[in-house]
C-alpha cells in the first residue's frame, strides 16, 4: 500500500466524489488541469482576507509548490462543508453529473 507522506500507516484515507455541474456548466478538463499560481490567488484575495499570509508566506505550501504553481478547485459556499471533510492523502473523484456514475455511460 502506498502512504502519502502525511499519512500514518494506521490512518484511513476517505474517498469522496465531488458533483461539480452538468455538461455544458462546467469544462472538467479545465478545472482538473489547469494550474494556478500564488501570484494569481493574490491578486484576487482583499487585502484583509483570513488567507492572505497562507498563500503569501507560509512555508510548507511554498515547499509543496516550489515552482509555485498548482491545482485549484474553487467551490460555492454551499460546497464548503464537504470539502472541510477532507484531508492530505484522501482522494476526491469529480464527476460532472450523477447520471454518469450511476448509469455506467
Amino acid at each position: 500500500t502506498m502512504l502519502s507522506s502525511t499519512q500514518k500507516e494506521n490512518e484511513v484515507m476517505n474517498v469522496f466524489i465531488m458533483h461539480v455541474g452538468h455538461p455544458g456548466n462546467v469544462d472538467i478538463d479545465s478545472t482538473v488541469t489547469q494550474h494556478r499560481t500564488f501570484d494569481e490567488v493574490l491578486s484576487k484575495l482583499p487585502p484583509d482576507a483570513p488567507k492572505r499570509e497562507y498563500f503569501d508566506s507560509n512555508p510548507e505550501l511554498k515547499a509543496a509548490f516550489p515552482d509555485g504553481r498548482f491545482n485549484c478547485l474553487g467551490v460555492p459556499d454551499n460546497a464548503e462543508p464537504s470539502f472541510a471533510r477532507t484531508a492530505i492523502g484522501n482522494v476526491v473523484l469529480m464527476i460532472p453529473f450523477w447520471g454518469e456514475i450511476l448509469s455506467g455511460d
